[in-house]
């Protein structure tokens, strides 16, 4: 019984899968043309979630006329976002966290109840004529682990909320009028403004720092559909915790240092 379960995990898992990839490649093949302008907004939704993701990616591009996108003020673009770089280290060693790589390593672990998401509002430009544009996005922000702390078997469960502005620099390289794929590159960054944390111990947003992520991305977009596929890295410059946080009259992160890198894939409506 228990092997037929995870037999029937693992065909849902490829199915899914199989649907998000679909919902990618069949946009390139969509036949109807869309009134379109150089602007684009809407809410954005982000997990690290990818069954919700297809799904969600699925119902927000499908109409009678295929997969096409269009500008919508509450319809959310919904954008894939997991760790690909996650190191912590304390005085005393390295910690473990979880989940391990890409926001999950099994059916059972992925984030079913949102604990990794953020949702906000973006407003971007990009001419027909004039290769630059940008895109700026302010996100609400939630980050949660599961951590194991060094010389420790238990694992403790950490939440940190914050706002993050967002500004990109886009770059189409071919020309809109003679090409329907055009590649496009995205450079910026956004500033995460701590609003909460919590662990199994702390409540106090000090305990976190603030700071800077560096964004770069690729991808092209198709003129016919007007959607863009971007993969995007971000590189956070910051530690997670404030070393000269004092807790029970001591600087418990006096030594610590952070590596956090994510990776993120979209489909979503441009020029």
């Amino acid at each position: 019984m228990k092997t037929l379960r995870v037999n029937s995990i693992r065909l849902l898992k490829k199915k899914f899968f199989l649907v998000f990839i679909f919902s990618f490649l069949s946009a390139s093949s969509g036949y109807a043309q869309i009134g379109r302008s150089d602007w684009s907004y809407g809410p954005v939704f982000q997990s690290d979630n990818f069954i919700y993701n297809a799904l969600f990616t699925g119902l927000q591009m499908i109409d009678e006329d295929g997969f096409v996108a269009e500008n919508s003020w509450w319809i959310p673009s919904v954008r894939y976002r997991a760790n690909i770089i996650q190191r912590m280290e304390f005085d005393s060693g390295k910690a473990e966290i979880y989940p391990k790589f890409w926001g999950f390593s099994s059916i059972s672990t992925m984030d079913w109840t949102f604990r990794n998401f953020s949702a906000g509002y973006h407003l971007g430009w990009l001419s027909r004529v004039f290769p630059i544009g940008f895109d700026i996005q302010a996100d609400y922000v939630q980050d949660g682990y599961k951590i194991k702390m060094p010389n420790s078997e238990d694992k403790q469960s950490i939440i940190k909320r914050m706002l993050s502005a967002t500004a990109l620099l886009r770059i189409r390289l071919l020309q809109y009028d003679t090409n329907r794929i055009n590649p496009i590159i995205e450079i910026g960054g956004s500033y995460n403004y701590a609003l909460h944390y919590h662990d199994d111990y702390i409540h106090d947003k000090d305990a976190v720092n603030n700071g800077f992520t560096g964004i770069i991305g690729l991808g092209f977009t198709n003129t016919e559909t007007h959607m863009t596929w971007a993969l995007r890295y971000e590189h956070s410059f910051y530690n997670y915790y404030n070393k000269d946080f004092i807790f029970n009259g001591a600087p418990i992160f006096s030594g610590a240092k952070s590596t956090f890198g994510k990776l993120g894939a979209s489909l979503t409506y441009s020029f």
